[in-house]
């Protein structure tokens, strides 16, 4: 069975910003666990920042963030700053992928002036990594995983699951199914990491 670590693609794709820049000081470490959100949840206003207008960067600085990101197209999946181990994805997306994410991920409430976006909060924790059997790299004063290498997976542990996220860590995994299905909407903003258990 095929795994693929669903990676956001920030380089080629424009990222999110609460407009609420406290939001992200309270949500900084929030989603990784995987847990739904347990605050009342109001629909969030964001942004595609200009961080070439940033206070504080010299000219050159200003022309070099401007020639990197000004242009760049807006995926259906979206890296929003603040929400590490969480992405965003449009109505498109979500309406595509929504019989592969009911009852795995919580849709929480996003808006970028009257376009309505969801924040992807995977709830799915699945503890399956063989971790004796992985490539693994891991924080050495706490012995968390910080980098799978090469992921081994118990795979009686994901029938018919479609995204997930593995216990202690933030990466975030889906099925050939989903990546199909991403593919085959020609739906944007992601690149692929395979991970075959063998």
């Amino acid at each position: 069975m095929r795994f693929w670590e669903l990676r956001l693609d920030v380089k080629n794709y424009a990222t999110l910003t609460f407009v609420d820049k406290t939001l992200s000081r309270r949500l900084i470490s929030r989603f990784i666990v995987g847990k739904p959100f347990s605050e009342p949840w109001e629909a969030v206003q964001v942004y595609y920042p200009r961080t070439w207008e940033e206070p504080g960067l010299s000219a050159k600085e200003r022309n070099i963030m401007r020639a990197l990101r000004e242009g760049r197209p807006v995926g259906d999946f979206i890296y929003i700053a603040g929400a590490e181990g969480a992405f965003a994805i449009n109505e498109r997306a979500r309406s595509v992928l929504f019989p592969l994410l009911v009852g795995r991920v919580e849709l929480l409430p996003l808006y970028y002036g009257n376009e309505r976006l969801h924040l992807v909060n995977v709830i799915s924790v699945i503890d399956c990594l063989d971790e004796d059997r992985s490539k693994v790299e891991r924080f050495p004063s706490t012995g968390l995983i910080f980098k799978v290498i090469e992921p081994v997976f118990k795979e009686e542990l994901l029938e018919g699951v479609h995204i997930f996220k593995f216990a202690k860590n933030s990466f975030i995994f889906v099925s050939d199914v989903f990546k199909k299905m991403v593919e085959e909407h020609n739906l944007k903003g992601l690149y692929w990491t395979p991970h075959q258990s063998p």
